[in-house]
């Protein structure tokens, strides 16, 4: 969940990040 905060203007990814990058 560290990355969604790398990049905040991605929310679409911040909502699942492990599952996007992992």
């Amino acid at each position: 969940m560290a990355k969604e905060k790398k990049s905040p203007q991605n929310s679409e990814e911040e909502i699942s990040p492990d599952n996007v990058l992992n």
